[in-house]
């Protein structure tokens, strides 16, 4: 049964996701920040700058904190609750590209998640220009086939895409995303949030012994940062640094002189965008 249910599909898929995340960028987070800036802006892809009003409640700033917290508590559910990490990790990603759509349009009427993830491909992973903005494994997307894919005349790297598309093509036949044509990431974690919220979370009480749980983890935290830093540097670029610093600060002031606590990972990204963008 979880074995069916979850490690045939579900550890391939988000083990093949890191597997990439890790070759292009290494395994560390510090790592992972600077080398995807490296690419980023050795891109050279022109964006178009926008002066921030004093208000630093704009909708586009409140999603890139909403997916600063749900970073937070991600990092912060215990493994026992693995299921919960999952729907912790969709969220995140959901915010950060959701920061990304709302830069350029703000009002969007009946907000959904499918109506937002379907923003996301026609302004980023579709769009002629702004795609060169995203890398292996967030620029991947399942139409007709199989779109991104990288070193597939090397047999391990073609097993590991043969292994995101099987999860794409299960995402594909989840009820909720009917109709949807081209699949990515983002509409595979929104389906897997919905299968361990509604048909299968006890399913990870079987996480036994670490290698499976260290691998989801492992997944998570890479799939949740790569997001992350493309939002993060697309508003930066898009909005200026003191903008997104004042975003930063604010969110860590609460945190850590309110809440007593603070976000490791958050700050580690910070630290670099302060050194190389600043």
């Amino acid at each position: 049964m979880f074995s069916t249910r979850y490690l045939s599909i579900h550890d391939y898929c988000l083990r093949s996701l890191s597997d990439i995340l890790e070759h292009h960028y290494g395994t560390k987070s510090g790592d992972q920040c600077n080398r995807m800036l490296d690419k980023l802006i050795a891109a050279e892809i022109a964006i178009d700058r926008i002066a921030e009003p004093d208000d630093i409640e704009t909708v586009h700033f409140r999603n890139l904190r909403n997916a600063w917290y749900h970073e937070y508590a991600l990092q912060r559910t215990p493994t026992e609750a693995m299921a919960w990490r999952i729907v912790q990790a969709y969220y995140t990603v959901l915010c950060s590209l959701s920061a990304m759509v709302r830069s350029h349009v703000e009002n969007i009427t009946k907000p959904s998640h499918r109506k937002m993830l379907r923003l996301y491909m026609d302004y980023f992973l579709c769009h002629s220009i702004r795609r060169k903005l995203l890398f292996p494994p967030t620029n991947i997307y399942l139409s007709n086939d199989l779109v991104g894919a990288e070193d597939t005349s090397n047999p391990y790297w073609l097993k590991r895409y043969d292994r995101i598309k099987h999860g794409l093509e299960w995402a594909r036949k989840w009820p909720y995303l009917e109709g949807v044509e081209v699949f990515a990431v983002p509409h595979y974690l929104l389906a897997l949030r919905e299968w361990v919220n509604y048909e299968d979370a006890y399913l990870f009480f079987m996480l036994y012994g670490p290698n499976p749980r260290e691998r989801l983890v492992r997944s998570l935290n890479g799939i949740t940062a790569s997001y992350l830093t493309e939002a993060e540097y697309y508003l930066i670029q898009r909005y200026g640094w003191g903008a997104v610093n004042l975003q930063f600060t604010t969110f860590a002031y609460h945190l850590k002189d309110k809440q007593r606590s603070s976000s490791p990972e958050l700050e580690n990204r910070f630290d670099v965008y302060a050194r190389v963008l600043g």
